[in-house]
């Protein structure tokens, strides 16, 4: 189930849309009230612009059929108790509809308010680049089922599973390019409207892009599914 592949054709734009009965205006002020759906963990952020969706490439951590013509990419926080809860759904949301949706992780970690969250995501990156797409995923579950206990016991405690030596993680979480991928992923989460995470996009076949904000339940996230096949 954890696969690497076909990417996006064109970079996506987006532009103001109606998602969960609120009026979501990527570029407009972050700050408001109105952008907020339940259970997402919020940090203020600076004033961004409108910025391009980065398309799905062979860089990205994807769970599903890389053939699956509806895509649902992920901003997340792995400190975020809320996307801990949003994990298992979108998760379950891929196996139960495997030839419609595949996943995208990328990561969005709330520096000013979970301080572990950003070396967590440079550690989850490291797992990805020296043990592969599946040992991220594992990885990603660890970190999620321990939020409370993030940093490098814990990171290092699952290295022996994925066939990486301490030796080679502890290189690789100081290369300047890991924490830089980090930081682009902010970057665009926040450029794309982001305010709290778990922030996601999903996207149709025809490439037409829909965020939405939160640790939404599992019947929600199909309807924007459904929505997003008959579009």
């Amino acid at each position: 189930m954890f696969n690497k592949g076909l990417s996006v054709p064109n970079a996506i734009i987006l532009s103001a849309v109606i998602v969960a009965g609120s009026l979501l205006m990527v570029g407009r002020d972050k700050n408001s009230a109105g952008f907020q759906a339940p259970a997402v963990a919020h940090q203020s952020a600076a004033g961004t612009q409108n910025i391009e969706l980065r398309p799905v490439d062979a860089t990205d951590h994807i769970f599903g059929d890389p053939n699956a013509p509806i895509t649902i990419i992920e901003y997340s926080d792995f400190e975020c108790p809320f996307c801990g809860r949003f994990h298992p759904t979108l998760e379950q949301v891929v196996r139960e509809r495997p030839n419609e949706v595949r996943w995208v992780y990328r990561n969005f970690p709330l520096t000013s308010i979970h301080s572990r969250a950003r070396g967590a995501a440079i550690a989850s990156e490291c797992v990805a680049k020296l043990g592969g797409n599946d040992a991220f995923w594992q990885f990603s579950d660890t970190l999620f089922k321990n939020h409370r206990q993030l940093g490098t016991k814990l990171y290092e405690s699952r290295l022996e599973q994925f066939g990486i030596t301490k030796e080679e993680f502890s290189t690789c979480v100081k290369d300047p390019e890991i924490a830089r991928a980090v930081d682009e992923d902010t970057r665009e989460a926040a450029g794309l409207g982001g305010t709290g995470t778990p922030f996601s996009v999903i996207i149709n076949a025809k490439g037409e892009a829909t965020p939405f904000s939160g640790a939404l339940p599992l019947a929600h996230v199909n309807s924007l599914v459904d929505k997003a096949l008959t579009n």
